[in-house]
């Protein structure tokens, strides 16, 4: 019999090789979900209806505490969540040097995909406070809105029209594991011919930073609300495996860490199903920590 030789370094590399194939597969807890972590996600499976139709509308505010016009913006803001209870989600997405910059030794808000999302929607001359809403296109431009004022005709022309996907989101602090447990399920209402993808973030309340303010003054105790603290997901989302026909139902379970300093008890998780090639947002959910 001839025994063969190997060297050393082809002996790890293989080994390395089954190393990295191995953690590309994340397997089930016990409970059946699944840890986040390296880029793994969950698995998709199949799905009770979603019985909750609502077409929810997504207010993406980029926002700071350099910028001064923001505070007129987050009161317009205050009164449609309250205006469209249920109906609207709110998220302020900390971003740039200009406005997104911490005074003095307030907390920075700022986080590395709101920074992505925020060039890839405005380019390098964002002008702050902006909205987008379900990132909702003209054309090819992303439709942008100037928050200091009500733009309530353009929330009805999203929310009144039937959802193309249905969606809800639940979540809970798993204490044996220290991770939060997040379960979102997808039914579609009607045949959608493009890819889909699911985005899950986390938001936080009641953070206390300095703020600028509209008459030029320094708010040390202002209270910022729905800021976007981490995403559990990839910026862009990771992909919906589904059959794309109407009535199909499916939904992933998720485990992630919360971002270091955020408090859970502030803490919100907010997840929306989006075209993958345009961005635009087929519906939008959110749901408390338990």
């Amino acid at each position: 019999m001839t025994i063969k030789h190997y060297s050393i370094q082809a002996i790890l590399g293989v080994a390395l090789l089954f190393f990295f194939a191995a953690c590309d597969k994340i397997e089930p807890s016990e409970d059946g979900t699944y840890t986040v972590y390296s880029g793994a996600v969950g698995e998709w499976e199949d799905s009770d209806p979603v019985a909750d139709h609502t077409h929810r509308v997504w207010i993406e505010k980029y926002t700071g505490p350099r910028c001064n016009n923001c505070p007129t913006a987050d009161g317009v803001i205050h009164d449609i969540c309250e205006q469209y209870a249920g109906k609207v989600i709110a998220t302020a997405i900390h971003a740039t040097q200009v406005f997104g910059t911490p005074i003095g030794s307030s907390p920075d808000l700022r986080t590395d995909e709101g920074e992505a999302w925020c060039t890839n929607f405005f380019g390098t001359s964002a002008a702050f406070p902006s909205v987008l809403l379900n990132r909702q296109k003209s054309g090819t431009t992303y439709t942008i809105i100037n928050p200091t004022s009500p733009f309530t005709s353009d929330i009805d022309a999203i929310a009144n029209e039937e959802a193309a996907v249905a969606m809800n989101v639940s979540s809970y602090f798993d204490s044996q594991v220290g991770k939060i447990s997040i379960t979102t399920s997808v039914e579609l209402l009607e045949d959608i011919a493009d890819d889909m993808t699911l985005t899950v973030l986390f938001i936080e309340d009641s953070i206390v930073a300095t703020q600028k303010m509209p008459n030029g003054t320094e708010n040390a105790n202002y209270i910022h609300n729905h800021v976007l603290r981490g995403l559990v997901t990839d910026k862009w989302g990771f992909d919906i495996d589904c059959d794309k026909k109407q009535g199909t139902a499916r939904k992933v379970t998720l485990r992630a860490e919360l971002p270091e300093g955020v408090n859970i008890d502030n803490c919100q998780v907010v997840a929306f199903v989006s075209d993958k090639s345009s961005r635009t947002i087929y519906n939008v959910a959110t749901c408390p920590i338990l």
